[in-house]
């Protein structure tokens, strides 16, 4: 009886994972651009879960709430929380492409894996900012950027094999200058911080 039992509920869970990855996938594919076969390892994560997680790095049970509203707007409880591959070796490193949702598909981090190490584009959309990294050969190379939902950006920084170079911005949502830092040769050598009202202020170190 309880074997029985056990196994309806087995099979029912199994019907229902399959049913979100069936729905859930070929818009994932569209929406990123990219192929997902039988190589990747599909994680599902439910709504409770992702509750309980939101408590533990919120003020209170309300502000977790409302987050949970603002991240959350599928009917369905549960839905994918990762898509990755694992390189067929021991140890298991990730390779090619991963995505990690919060809550539903509105939020995530997506990016490309090559032998365990970050590579290629890497998007972040948060609630309040989207940001891109770029990596080449694993390492960090190009524009790096972060923006606001306004539209404006709220840093943007260079990279070379690694290094800062160039010039490096951050700016308050406002559009008030934050920070501005110059380098040459991967050193600092001019470093200005500014208030929300764009008097000079103290830089912390990193």
């Amino acid at each position: 009886m309880y074997k029985k039992l056990l196994c309806f509920i087995l099979i029912l869970f199994s019907c229902i994972f399959c049913q979100i990855q069936f729905q859930s996938l070929p818009y994932i594919e569209s929406k990123f651009s990219v192929h997902i076969d039988s190589n990747y390892n599909i994680v599902f994560h439910s709504k409770e879960q992702v509750y309980k997680q939101l408590l533990k790095n919120s003020r209170d049970s309300s502000e977790a709430k409302k987050t949970l509203q603002t991240i959350w707007k599928i009917s369905d409880t549960i839905f994918i929380d990762s898509i990755y591959m694992n390189l067929k070796i021991k140890p298991f490193k990730k390779d090619g492409f991963f995505i990690h949702f919060f809550g539903d598909s509105n939020y995530y981090i997506t990016g490309y894996y090559k032998n365990g190490k970050m590579d290629s584009i890497w998007k972040y959309k948060r609630i309040e900012t989207f940001s891109v990294e770029r990596y080449y050969n694993c390492k960090a190379n190009g524009e790096w950027y972060m923006k606001y939902n306004n539209g404006k950006f709220g840093c943007r920084q260079k990279f070379s094999n690694d290094i800062n170079v160039d010039t490096s911005y951050s700016w308050y949502e406002n559009g008030q200058l934050q920070e501005i830092e110059i380098f040459k040769d991967g050193k600092s050598f001019y470093h200005k911080c500014y208030t929300e009202k764009g008097e000079e202020t103290f830089c912390n170190p990193d």
